[in-house]
């Protein structure tokens, strides 16, 4: 559901101490984060081509019972989560996210308009009164417990979730980030509570009577034995049946309920990997051969490479299992400022230097004492000191530490400007060697544990003690230069022409085929598409053609232009369309034949037992006029399996209910038509206290309930989907 898996995102934002909270953390070094956001400008020129397909124009992504749902809102929302979801997971397949964050969305939109319908008919609200409860109350949302929650005690920190509450409006205290997250948090608060409260009146509305308790009872220890004779359809000949077409038709017509579709698309697709030729590999290998020769006499290497390099340069200490085998077995056997010359692995040719080479831990621990001054960033106006007045008090405190190094958190939780040292000491903890800030990076790598001493950041002064590191083992620092093998310009243009030509020949759905068998493509399949089908199987961002098979002009037979992925070309033609409703007689007929037949083999099967039946007093003289073998079986009412017949829950209900020692049938059935008799076998013992068991059936139709109250709604809504139209 979306509010569950868009929690996690907020909880990691949100889950701090903020009384405490550090403005630095354990400022740690951060690469820059890529918003994906969807501007406005970009969402005005989409907007322009929107609703051409449906021959009018429209800005909503779709109407829920006559309420709109703009595209900007629905925008703005998705951008909202995927902003916290990329702040706080490794999430890198930017539409991948889209996608299911943009399903997501719509759900929860859909959702709360029909909900809001029911709230506004029923009076539910959620007052401020009733929300600050669920906020600060004794019995707090689980959402705030989760976030406020002191990790000492294990209970929620009161102290901590008023201070924060109380600066929400300060920027110095709760940043936007944090205030943007909070609110959405209670949003969702808000609308969870009032979904209980809704869910809640539901099920106090349903009762279970004694009466059902007892049947229901009785029905599980209540066993009958069943005898019965069986005429197996199978055991019809075929060619005593006939289906014919008004026969089939008054099938369909009864049935017609089965055969109702969503609207769907079948599609066929050729896909063409456009590859380096033979002169574009030697090309690049000419190019970075060239590139090598340059690059030895390159006095700025960190500049080079990144001006030529298809990677950006990466100064970072590299461990063996950090690069590709060959490169490892190259560079841990060079020394410093030597070569590696050009060489081919999985697609790319690389060349490097080495650029040094030490025995480094992969992870240090440390504790430090920040002392800022006035005009630091994020600082609050309580700091006062200047510059010089700050690096006067770290100095200070490293002789005075020297001396008496067991005073480490005392002079921490007195003078550290970090709001977070109330919380953790001063203590940075263990961290990955390269991803703390390089000034307290270096300084810990490079000095033995329990010693201390100043570094700058942009921060303010920080007095660092080394506290311990892991055994340090060989790692190297590279300028890497990295050239994948691709298709060239004019390769990709000839391909283009190819894979052009074929469409543009291919005017029908067989030209399509006979020209893809003549040409060699392999023609791949994707049935039963539909309008939010995210992408074809194995082919990244290709929702365009999705869009593609359902514009209007696009009908059965239609061969797309050529989509372009990358380095895959793409050709589509549409083999089969289903609109929404029934399918037609002709489209079903297959599948309604077999059930006809059946039905006409039943007639049969049911004549020849009322024949046998005919003067029979037990089922043991219909079996032997059947030349036959009576079957028994042992049922109760909560069985649906017939022993060596298969699932007849019809016919084990009429079985169940029928008079006993009396002769029953015909019964049409799943796989036969039965004839049989029943007695009892045992009956259940008595039983005067039906509560628990009336509680117990209350409790599953409540679950029924609100599991199917929304998806209900939904169905009965009148609901207008354009997302199709935007994506």
């Amino acid at each position: 559901m979306f509010v569950t898996s868009t929690n996690s995102c907020i909880f990691a934002t949100l889950k701090i101490n903020v009384k405490k909270m550090a403005a630095i953390g354990k400022i740690r070094k951060h690469g820059v984060l890529v918003m994906v956001v969807i501007g406005l400008a970009l969402a005005a020129f989409i907007l322009g081509d929107f609703g051409k397909s449906s021959g009018q124009q429209t800005t909503d992504i779709g109407v829920v019972d006559g309420v709109k749902i703009s595209a900007i809102d629905f925008n703005n929302e998705v951008d909202k989560i995927i902003e916290m979801r990329k702040a706080n997971t490794d999430q890198n397949d930017i539409s991948e996210m889209y996608f299911g964050i943009r399903e997501s969305v719509w759900n929860e939109q859909v959702k709360k308009i029909v909900l809001g319908e029911q709230y506004d008919k029923l009076g539910v609200v959620i007052t401020s009164e009733e929300l600050n409860d669920l906020i600060r109350g004794t019995e707090s949302h689980q959402y705030i417990v989760s976030n406020f929650t002191n990790p000492e005690t294990g209970k929620l920190d009161y102290d901590n979730l008023n201070y924060f509450l109380s600066n929400l409006n300060n920027p110095q205290i709760v940043n936007a980030d944090m205030k943007r997250n909070y609110l959405y948090l209670e949003s969702l608060i808000k609308s969870e509570s009032a979904e209980a409260k809704y869910m809640n009146m539901l099920s106090k509305g349903n009762y279970v009577p004694k009466a059902f308790a007892v049947k229901e009872h009785n029905d599980k220890f209540t066993e009958y034995n069943v005898t019965f004779v069986a005429s197996r359809y199978k055991d019809v000949a075929d060619t005593l049946v006939k289906a014919s077409n008004s026969e089939l038709s008054k099938y369909y017509n009864a049935h017609k309920e089965q055969y109702k579709v969503n609207e769907s698309r079948d599609i066929d697709y050729i896909e063409y990997d456009v590859k380096p030729t033979k002169a574009d590999y030697d090309a690049i290998v000419k190019e970075v051969e060239e590139l090598y020769v340059d690059f030895q006499t390159e006095e700025n290497v960190q500049s080079f490479i990144t001006s030529v390099s298809d990677s950006p340069y990466d100064g970072s200490w590299k461990s063996a299992a950090q690069l590709t085998p060959t490169m490892s077995g190259y560079a841990f056997a060079a020394v410093k400022d030597s070569f590696i010359s050009p060489f081919e692995e999985d697609g790319a040719l690389y060349f490097a230097k080495v650029l040094d080479s030490q025995n480094r831990p992969d992870s240090l621990k440390a504790s430090q004492i920040l002392i800022s001054y006035a005009g630091v960033p994020n600082m609050p106006e309580t700091v006062v000191r200047t510059k010089e007045q700050a690096k006067h008090v770290a100095d200070s405190l490293v002789a005075a530490l020297k001396k008496l190094p067991a005073s480490f958190v005392n002079v921490a939780k007195s003078f550290s400007d970090d709001p977070s040292v109330a919380d953790n000491n001063g203590e940075l903890g263990w961290f990955l060697d390269g991803t703390m800030m390089p000034a307290i990076n270096d300084f810990v790598f490079e000095n033995k544990a329990g010693s201390i001493g100043v570094v700058e950041s942009d921060f303010g002064y920080h007095v660092v003690m080394v506290e311990e590191k892991t055994n340090a083992y060989p790692k190297v620092q590279l300028a890497l230069f990295t050239r994948h093998i691709v298709p060239s310009n004019q390769t990709y243009q000839d391909s283009y022409v190819l894979v052009s030509a074929f469409a543009a020949n291919s005017k029908t759905a067989e030209q399509f085929a006979a020209n893809a068998a003549e040409q060699g493509f392999n023609v791949k399949s994707y049935p039963s598409i539909n309008r939010m089908t995210q992408q074809l199987t194995g082919i990244a961002n290709s929702r365009e053609v999705i869009r593609w098979a359902f514009t209007e002009d696009t009908k059965v037979g239609t061969v797309s232009k050529v989509f372009d992925f990358e380095d895959k070309l793409v050709v589509a033609v549409v083999k089969n369309a289903k609109e929404e409703g029934y399918q037609k007689l002709d489209d079903v007929k297959t599948q309604i034949e077999p059930l006809v037949l059946r039905d006409k083999k039943a007639e049969l099967a049911s004549a020849k037992l009322m024949e046998a039946a005919n003067g029979a007093s037990t089922i043991a003289d219909i079996a032997s006029k059947m030349a036959t073998v009576a079957d028994s079986a042992v049922i109760t009412a909560n069985i649906t399996n017939l022993p060596r017949y298969g699932v007849e829950p019809e016919v084990i209900g009429r079985m169940f209910s029928a008079a006993d020692n009396t002769i029953v049938g015909p019964i049409k059935g799943e796989q036969a038509v039965y004839i049989f008799s029943k007695v009892p076998k045992s009956t259940p013992q008595a039983k005067e206290d039906f509560t628990a068991d009336q509680r117990r059936l209350e409790s599953t139709v409540n679950n029924r309930i609100t599991r199917r109250a929304v998806p209900v709604l939904e169905e009965t809504a009148d609901i207008e989907d354009n997302r199709d139209l935007f994506y």
